[in-house]
């Protein structure tokens, strides 16, 4: 080897070295980013135990939420209002994060008693519910309520001429923690809670 061919030799490994460093440093400073991102979420509360009926008649528990951040509403399937809104979001976020097996929906019916899993089952046709991916659900009014109230921490009332209940959705992550509250109809809340969720993964 010539005298000239040595320190072309070094230079050319010098900037292959340079560049691992570089790419080195900068996946760090985007796993740092990520960690800081997912632990500044903060944890809201853990959901409590419970057993209910999934549209499709499987049993759906708080163990189901383990190992997948889920992205949980209230609705119910006769609701004039706000639900079919929420409902068509759903589908989209469904659409948008669908190749992602780390991420399910689950749907809270606050009509129990008139949301039967075969109601539920035409209504989560409707709105194009990927099986096992987007789960209604449906069981004993008391403990439903309950649910909402004291797991979710937020506010259901009916009466015999309506229901009141929340349109927020909620992210729980994969240890069943609660970690942020979304305002379903506000574009900019709705953009959060997908890099939230990302975050979370």
């Amino acid at each position: 080897m010539s005298i000239v061919e040595q320190p072309k030799k070094f230079r050319t490994l010098s900037f292959a070295a340079l560049f691992v460093l570089a790419a080195g440093i900068a996946g760090l400073q985007l796993w740092q980013k990520t960690r800081i991102t997912e632990s500044s979420l903060p944890r809201l509360g853990a959901l409590p135990a419970f057993s209910l009926t999934a549209h499709d008649s499987s049993k759906f528990s708080e163990r189901d939420f383990a190992t997948k951040v889920t992205i949980t509403d209230f609705i119910f399937t006769t609701c004039a209002g706000p639900c079919p809104l929420m409902s068509a979001q759903m589908q989209h976020l469904q659409e948008t994060l669908h190749e992602n097996p780390s991420v399910q929906f689950v749907s809270f019916s606050v009509d129990p008693e008139t949301d039967t899993p075969g109601v539920l089952t035409e209504y989560a046709v409707r709105f194009g519910a990927i099986p096992g991916k987007w789960k209604f659900l449906t069981g004993p009014k008391k403990e439903i309520y309950d649910i909402i109230r004291d797991g979710f921490h937020l506010a259901i009332a009916d009466d015999e001429n309506a229901i009141a209940h929340s349109t927020k959705f909620v992210v729980v992550d994969k240890k069943g923690q609660i970690r942020g509250y979304y305002d379903s109809e506000d574009e900019g809340s709705m953009k959060k809670l997908l890099e939230d969720v990302h975050s979370l993964l």
